[in-house]
């Protein structure tokens, strides 16, 4: 799993439409590591691509709502709620990122531990 973060507002983007940058960011991704990713470590490669709007690629949406649905399924969780509270934590993590590549860190990076993070709203 590789992130793409891009901002449709660029001067670079300007006479492209939303859905034809998704898919360029996601095949440059592509041909850089998904041969790779399934031949040597025998796995399966999606990348995540988001825009600084907070919108995703069609493929980041499915891959958002399939791990939305193991997470509900496991803790006996609710969908509609887990997959609300993973689109909000990656919406929070690219304006985060923004934040940062715009202003620099100015506190101490604390690492959360998800594991025992309950999804039920």
């Amino acid at each position: 799993m590789d992130v793409k973060i891009f901002h449709p507002g660029a001067t670079t983007y300007v006479k492209k439409d939303l859905p034809q940058l998704y898919r360029e960011a996601a095949a440059k991704k592509k041909l850089a590591y998904h041969r790779r990713v399934v031949e040597v470590e025998k796995g399966a490669f999606t990348p995540l691509v988001m825009s600084t709007a907070g919108t995703f690629a069609p493929e980041t949406t499915r891959v958002v709502q399939r791990v939305a649905k193991l997470i509900a399924d496991r803790k006996g969780e609710i969908y509609a709620e887990t997959v609300a509270v993973i689109r909000q934590r990656l919406r929070f993590g690219v304006l985060r990122s923004t934040l940062i590549a715009l202003r620099g860190i100015r506190r101490k990076v604390t690492v959360t531990n998800l594991a025992g993070f309950d999804f039920n709203l």
